[in-house]
């Protein structure tokens, strides 16, 4: 698989996973009789590196995808991501990829004016620096009825905090505060502080 980093299970026989391996898995609120839900919402992005390699990125993608690959593979869950991406030529990369890993792509918005959003990864020193593009998709995230719905079901939640950046006000207070305010006490939410 092409994505730097992401969380590989092995293939082949895996009697040896089960849920009640991972009890941090089965004591999440309301996962012992129905399947639990991990949200990253904000940035989806390419990381693109000095050398032309682009990879998939952004700690809510990230998270997403990671717990998803394992809350699927152990039968106790899957993860979603909420964000927004342009039908550019990356868009339409995370759209099949999202698929091929068998997420799904509801909560994604299509923003036309604004690209899928873009880091460019550099080396100084021996210390990777970034770039973040400015004016990415991301930046425009929509409301969309369907995450009233979205935000009463979760179990985990990532803030990518890059998302919060923008000065749109469905991006910065719509979407995330919204989020925060139908949070229940039981459930887990993480912030990524990366700027």
């Amino acid at each position: 698989m092409a994505f730097l980093g992401w969380l590989q299970l092995p293939s082949g026989d895996q009697s040896g996973l089960e849920r009640d391996g991972f009890p941090g898995l089965s004591a999440l609120p309301g996962s012992n009789d129905e399947f639990s839900s991990f949200r990253g919402i904000g940035e989806v992005l390419y990381d693109v590196f000095e050398d032309g390699t682009e990879t998939l990125g952004g700690a809510p993608l990230n998270f997403a995808v990671h717990s998803h690959q394992l809350a699927t593979q152990l039968g106790v869950g899957y993860g979603t991501i909420v964000s927004c991406i342009n039908s550019d030529q990356r868009g339409n990369k995370i759209l099949d990829s999202l698929r091929r890993l068998g997420m799904s792509t509801r909560y994604l918005g299509n923003d036309f004016s604004h690209p899928t959003g873009l880091v460019s990864v550099f080396m100084r020193n021996e210390e990777p620096g970034y770039q973040i593009q400015d004016g990415a998709a991301w930046d425009y995230i929509t409301d969309q009825p369907a995450l009233k719905e979205l935000a009463g079901q979760c179990n985990a939640v990532c803030f990518g905090s890059l998302a919060q950046r923008s000065l749109c006000p469905v991006s910065r207070s719509g979407v995330f505060c919204r989020m925060l305010r139908m949070r229940s006490a039981s459930m887990t939410s993480t912030c990524d502080e990366t700027h």
